[in-house]
């Protein structure tokens, strides 16, 4: 073998060996997930107590409060999409005011569009067992932002 021979066969080498280093390093895109919408909250508050409203994210390890909500009333709240969890999940927190009791609901998962209603029913000792958490769909209409 000359000396061109190798020159050109070494040449090859490295540059195949360049390619596979260079297509190791790519990773192929997955693509941009849609930035995600606010989520319109109504809180439907049937109890005499006021309570406080807390949007859990990442599994109830932080809260954010989002508002207080007065007996007897109802509330819009607007729910920023960084206070969702992973996958457009969401789950609250209540706390009415002037008891120890926190009540935790189940997670929501939200798809687009849709939005939620948390119908809050308390007992004298401000339980709040009996509340509930559910999807509002654009049929079902939460009101709209304004």
């Amino acid at each position: 073998m000359t000396a061109r021979q190798a020159w050109r066969r070494g040449a090859v080498i490295v540059a195949a060996v360049f390619a596979v280093a260079a297509a190791a390093c790519f990773r192929k895109g997955k693509g941009v997930e849609p930035a995600r919408q606010p989520v319109v909250l109504v809180v439907n508050n049937r109890g005499f107590f006021d309570v406080d409203v807390y949007a859990l994210s990442s599994s109830g390890a932080s809260a954010a409060r989002l508002a207080t909500v007065t007996g007897f009333s109802v509330a819009r709240l607007v729910v920023q999409p960084n206070l969702l969890q992973p996958g457009g999940v969401l789950q609250v927190r209540l706390h009415p005011i002037g008891t120890l009791v926190t009540w935790v609901s189940p997670s929501l998962q939200l798809s687009d569009g849709e939005h939620a209603q948390l119908d809050v029913y308390s007992d004298a000792n401000g339980n709040l067992s009996q509340s509930v958490l559910y999807p509002l769909t654009d049929s079902t209409s939460a009101p709209p932002l304004r």
